[in-house]
């Protein structure tokens, strides 16, 4: 017999997720979860549209993460490319300052 409701636990375990992030999907309204006395269950129906409402991706585009990143990574050396060259104002930490023989 097939089960028809799950805890939070075993919802996030079935689908690869942090239970904090099983709660923001419910505080969002894209994944509905019910009370059961004082635990919070999702059923297998919930459970299914949840799933088939996530966005499906096109192989041949890149993805959204990816470029997220790629602009992250393009944004961040632009900073260093403007940001003024410093000079080092003595030893590294943990290192004793050289002297001259």
């Amino acid at each position: 017999m097939e089960r028809v409701a799950f805890s939070i636990s075993e919802f996030c375990d079935r689908n690869d997720m942090s239970r904090s992030a099983a709660y923001a999907e419910i505080r969002e309204g894209r994944l509905r979860a019910r009370k059961r006395g004082r635990s919070t269950i999702i059923t297998l129906e919930d459970e299914r549209a949840y799933n088939d409402s996530l966005p499906v991706i096109d192989p041949a585009s890149p993805s959204r993460y990816s470029m997220i990143g790629r602009q992250a990574r393009v944004a961040a050396n632009e900073r260093a490319a403007k940001a003024p060259k410093r000079k080092p104002h003595g030893p590294r930490v943990g290192q004793r300052a050289r002297r001259g023989k």
